[in-house]
C-alpha cells in the first residue's frame, strides 16, 4: 500500500500507471496529515497479519521482507523488528549529507551490538515490522505528534511487553535527501514533540533533549536557548546568520568550524520548537517540575550475587526481568545498573554488556579486593569458546595504490551478518598509504561468537616484486 500523504506532484499517478507485478493498493490521504496518520491509514486497510512500515525514500534488498518474517518466527512472542536504512553515499554529497551517514553508521552498530538494550529512541518506523494485531491492540500511531511518532509508538510497545529486535539483513538503501528547508521543519518539530512526550509519558523526561541542563549565560548555547525560550524573533535572527555562514565554511572545507556552526543552527531551531509547546521559560519550568521523579525506589532493586556465578545470574534475569539491578559479589557491592525510563526490562543477555559497559572499574575493584582476601571466583564476561577461532569464510582483497578506498571497503566489509570470517588485504607494491589504512579498522563483534577484541596480523614482506601484476606477495594483513 502506498499512501499519498497531501502531495502536490504526480506520486498518486505515476505509481497507479505503472504494471506492477503484485497487489498494490493507492490511497491518497488530502489534505496531508502526516506520517502517523497516513501509516494508520495504511494499516486500517492491510490484509496481512504482519504489517512492514517502509519510508518512500528506502530501496528495499530482495532478502527485506523475508528477513523480517524470518525475525517474528523466530522470536515466538510478540516483537517489533527493526531493519536497517543502509545510507547511500555519492561523490558530491555535502558537509551535512556526510554527517547524517556518521550518525545513521554509529547508530546501527549500536543497534547491532549482542546483548543490546533498546530504548524508545531507537524504534525507527522506516523500515520496521510490527504483527497487525499487535499494532492495532496499542492504538497504532499517535495522530497528534508532528514527528516522534515513530519514539512515542516504542514506549507504549515496550511497556505492553514486545520484544525490540534488530535484524541486519532486513535493510535497504536510504536515498535521503537532505534539503535545508525540510531539516530545519523537522527539527523545530522535533522540539515540539518532545514536549507531547514529555506530558504524555513524564517518566521518560530524563531521555528527552529537552531535559539537558541549561548551558551558563557566557556559552553560545545558553544564550540561544534563553533567546528562544523568552525572545523568540530574536533567535530566528541569531540562527539564520549563524545559518547563512554555512556556505562558506564548507567552501572554504573547515569541517570542524562548520559542525559547530551547523550544531548551533539545528540546537536553535530544536529549541524554537520547544517554544512552540511551552511558550515560555516559565511553562519549562513548570513542565519540568511535573516530569522530574525518583524513576524507581531504592526498595524494588533487584539483587544479583555474581559470586554465584555469571551464569547463574543471567538466567535469574531472564526469569524476571527487573527494571534496575543491584549488583554484589560476595559480601561487596558492586553497583546499581540503574533503571533507564523506555527501556526493555533487563533480559539475561543484557547482564554481561551492562556490567562491562557501566560498572567496569567498580566490578574490577570488587574482584581485586576478593581475590587479595583470598576468595578468587571472579565472574567471566566474555563466555569461553566453544570452539578453536577457526572463520570459515575468508575475503581477499588486491590492492595496489587504494589509500582513497581501502578503508571505505574494510568499513562497509564490517557490515556483513556473516560473523565467522577474515579479512586479507593483500598490498601489491602500492607507493602511497594504502598499508597506513589497513589497521584498526576491524569491527570486534565480527568475530566468532562471543566477540574477541580486534587483531590485525601483519604478514610478511618481500623485498621483489612491487609493481601491479607480479606473483609475489608484496605484504598481507589480516583482521577478524
Amino acid at each position: 500500500m502506498v499512501i499519498a500523504d497531501g502531495c502536490t506532484d504526480d506520486t498518486a499517478a505515476v505509481v497507479r500507471t505503472v504494471p506492477w507485478s503484485f497487489a498494490l493498493q493507492v490511497l491518497e490521504q488530502d489534505p496531508g496529515r502526516g506520517a502517523g496518520p497516513a501509516r494508520n491509514l495504511g494499516a486500517s486497510h492491510a490484509n496481512g497479519d504482519l504489517l512492514v512500515f517502509l519510508d518512500d525514500d528506502i530501496e528495499p534488498l530482495p532478502a527485506l521482507l523475508a528477513e523480517h518474517h524470518r525475525a517474528h518466527a523466530e522470536a515466538g512472542v510478540p516483537a517489533v523488528v527493526i531493519g536497517p536504512p543502509l545510507p547511500v553515499r555519492t561523490p558530491d554529497s555535502n558537509f551535512d549529507t556526510i554527517g547524517a551517514w556518521a550518525w545513521w553508521e554509529g547508530q546501527l552498530a549500536s543497534m547491532g551490538r549482542p546483548g543490546h538494550r533498546f530504548s524508545f529512541t531507537e524504534v525507527f518506523s522506516g523500515d520496521l515490522s510490527i504483527p497487525a494485531d499487535l499494532f492495532r491492540s496499542v492504538g497504532g500511531f499517535d495522530v497528534s505528534f508532528p514527528c516522534r511518532e515513530d519514539s512515542e509508538l516504542g514506549i507504549r510497545l515496550i511497556r505492553a511487553g514486545a520484544r525490540v529486535l534488530f535484524a541486519q539483513g532486513a535493510g535497504g538503501m536510504h536515498h535521503e535527501l537532505r534539503d535545508y528547508r525540510r531539516l530545519i521543519h523537522r527539527k523545530r518539530a522535533e522540539g515540539e514533540a518532545d514536549v507531547r512526550l514529555a506530558r504524555l509519558h513524564p517518566e521518560v523526561w530524563p531521555e528527552l533533549r529537552i531535559s539537558w541542563p541549561e548551558a551558563p549565560i557566557w556559552n553560545p548555547l545558553g544564550i540561544l536557548r534563553r533567546a528562544a525560550l523568552m525572545t523568540p524573533w530574536l533567535a530566528h535572527l541569531m540562527v539564520r546568520g549563524l545559518a547563512s555562514t554555512l556556505p562558506l565554511l564548507e567552501g572554504l572545507h573547515l569541517r570542524g568550524t562548520w559542525r559547530k556552526a551547523q550544531a548551533g543552527v539545528m540546537y536553535g531551531w530544536y529549541w524554537l520548537g520547544v517554544h512552540d509547546g511551552v511558550r515560555s521559560r516559565r511553562g519549562l519550568r513548570a513542565l519540568e517540575r511535573k516530569c522530574e521523579s525518583p524513576i524507581l525506589p531504592s526498595a524494588d532493586l533487584f539483587e544479583i550475587d555474581l559470586a554465584q556465578g555469571l551464569d547463574e545470574a543471567e538466567q535469574l534475569v531472564e526469569r524476571t526481568r527487573p527494571t534496575a539491578i543491584r549488583v554484589r559479589f560476595g559480601p561487596l557491592e558492586v553497583g546499581i545498573l540503574g533503571a533507564k525510563p523506555g527501556a526493555e526490562p533487563f533480559r539475561g543477555k543484557h547482564l554481561r554488556p551492562a556490567l562491562a559497559e557501566e560498572r567496569p572499574q567498580a566490578l574490577l575493584a570488587v574482584m581485586t579486593t576478593s581475590a587479595a582476601a583470598g576468595n578468587p571466583g571472579a565472574p567471566r564476561l566474555v563466555k569461553p569458546l566453544l570452539r578453536p577461532l577457526r572463520p570459515a569464510v575468508s575475503v581477499i582483497i588486491a590492492a595496489h595504490n587504494a589509500a582513497g578506498t581501502i578503508r571505505e571497503t574494510l568499513e562497509s566489509l564490517s557490515a556483513q551478518t556473516h560473523r565467522e570470517w577474515e579479512a586479507i588485504v593483500v598490498d601489491d607494491g602500492s607507493d602511497d598509504a594504502t598499508a597506513h589504512h589497513r589497521s584498526g579498522v576491524c569491527r570486534a563483534r565480527l568475530a566468532s561468537p562471543p566477540p574477541a577484541p580486534a587483531a590485525v596480523r601483519a604478514g610478511t614482506r618481500a623485498e621483489q616484486g612491487h609493481g601491479r601484476g607480479s606473483p609475489s606477495l608484496a605484504s598481507v594483513s589480516r583482521c577478524r
